[in-house]
């Protein structure tokens, strides 16, 4: 079979792709001869860090209006433009000079390479609104001060129907208009959806449900009104907001049986008797019908105690066995015994988070039956989850445990977040880390205390002292 060789375009885009891109570099490189002059300005305009290079290319403005004319202006902006791929930082210049491009020649396309692009409906539209073929991501802000002709704001959503055939993922803030919206299952690429700043019209549960391809959805914040239609085949992730019976409710229209993760934000954990209720059953559901499946949950939640059991509360998922991360952030304490019950219910899991208050031991347990020190759930969690790579935990001791009180494991977490407001004895702390997770990559200790935060340099100590004997 014969291969071709590579050209001086491909040496050039392969050298690039394993060095990284550098800027200067590829400028020299691009004067450098005519066969590096392409290569060189494709990647260097591919990735702009902003949209001021491109303003400085058009033509004379007089009014905030482009000239008529300048044909060779417009000429040299078409041959950069054609190569811009994406703004690495989104600006508010970005969309006046799409829109000041399309104005100046009117049914003309510069962007013809352009995959993502952000549109506000406070712009007026011209008369010729063209979006590239080449179009991947759409951002699409609805302003909240409606026009007195609404019809205008529909057409954003329109034009991406009707133009954007390949959009692959789509973000809408602000009240969302029904009539546009509800063609979105035209779209048969789109498999991400961003609504968690937008303000969903009545019916639109139903058009969510029918999306062909959509694998990945967030809601709005502010949840949704009418009732979910059975659909949502090709779901994988969802993240959402809402009251436990209302979630449940969605979970049950799913039809999808590879839900991999699920997001719980902006709830309220109620801990009162029905509450209560409310939130096993929801959790209940998410074991009986995606216990194979899910790979990742994330909760975050206002939590009001009452002094009933944290454990009773997410028993529920403890069945979720392949669970591979799971991330906690509540306003309610756990105990070594529940986080022992968690971590020994998934041996899978490979990121645990708890951005909860420090885990306090249990002084109403027998003290054969529980260690003494919150500080030993770290060797739980070391013994019940090998494949762990991530942890973000606070212990709430005041006092250390011995080192020899310690085991010696060979555990290969990489990535530590360790909250201990009340020790500040570092290298007795490192020692005692050291002889569980030995293969410490990343350590953060009272990172987010502003009164504690300080460079951590407990390892450094021992490993120092470890090299010296």
């Amino acid at each position: 079979m014969a291969h071709r060789a590579l050209s001086i375009p491909d040496i050039v885009y392969l050298v690039f792709d394993q060095v990284g891109e550098d800027k200067p570099t590829l400028a020299r490189s691009a004067r450098c001869c005519k066969a590096f002059h392409k290569p060189s300005l494709d990647r260097l305009w591919r990735d702009l860090p902003s949209v001021f290079p491109l303003w400085n290319l058009l033509p004379p403005m007089k009014d905030r209006m482009i000239e008529p004319g300048h044909d060779e202006i417009w000429e040299r902006f078409d041959l950069y433009a054609h190569r811009v791929r994406t703004w690495v930082h989104a600006h508010d210049a970005q969309f006046p000079l799409y829109l000041q491009h399309l104005e100046g020649r009117p049914g003309i396309m510069s962007f013809s390479s352009l995959l993502e692009l952000q549109l506000n409906t406070r712009n007026e539209l011209p008369a010729v609104f063209l979006l590239p073929l080449s179009l991947h991501r759409l951002h699409i802000n609805f302003s909240f001060w409606r026009r007195k002709d609404s019809q205008q704001d529909e057409q954003y959503l329109f034009a991406a129907v009707d133009q954007a055939h390949f959009l692959e993922q789509l973000t809408l803030c602000g009240p969302v208009p029904l009539k546009p919206f509800a063609r979105l299952p035209e779209l048969r690429h789109l498999r991400i959806l961003e609504l968690g700043d937008a303000e969903l019209p009545y019916g639109a549960m139903a058009i969510l449900s029918s999306l062909p391809a959509l694998t990945r959805l967030r809601l709005p914040k502010t949840s949704w009104t009418d009732a979910p239609r059975t659909g949502f085949r090709s779901l994988e992730s969802l993240t959402l907001s809402g009251n436990a019976s209302q979630i449940v409710q969605l979970l049950q229209s799913l039809t999808t049986t590879n839900l991999r993760a699920i997001t719980i934000h902006n709830s309220v954990l109620d801990m009162s008797p029905s509450s209560l209720t409310d939130w096993q059953q929801c959790f209940k559901t998410l074991e009986q019908k995606f216990e194979s499946s899910l790979r990742s949950f994330d909760m975050e939640a206002v939590a009001r105690e009452d002094g009933l059991s944290v454990m009773k509360l997410f028993e529920p998922l403890m069945g979720l066995h392949q669970l591979e991360e799971f991330r906690l952030s509540e306003l309610i304490t756990l105990s070594p015994q529940v986080v022992s019950a968690m971590t020994s219910s998934w041996p899978h899991l490979r990121r645990f988070m708890l951005d909860i208050p420090p885990i306090l031991a249990d002084s109403s347990q027998n003290v054969n039956d529980c260690q003494p020190y919150a500080f030993h759930c770290l060797t739980l969690v070391a013994r019940h989850c090998p494949k762990l790579t991530a942890l973000y935990i606070g212990i709430g001791d005041h006092d250390l445990p011995t080192v020899s009180e310690f085991p010696l494991l060979s555990h290969g977490l990489a990535d530590l977040r360790l909250h201990t407001p009340y020790i500040h004895d570092n290298v007795h702390l490192a020692r005692l880390l050291d002889r569980i997770f030995p293969m410490l990559v990343e350590v953060r200790v009272n990172h987010a205390l502003r009164n504690h935060s300080q460079e951590w340099d407990g390892f450094g100590l021992i490993r120092d002292e470890r090299w010296s004997t």
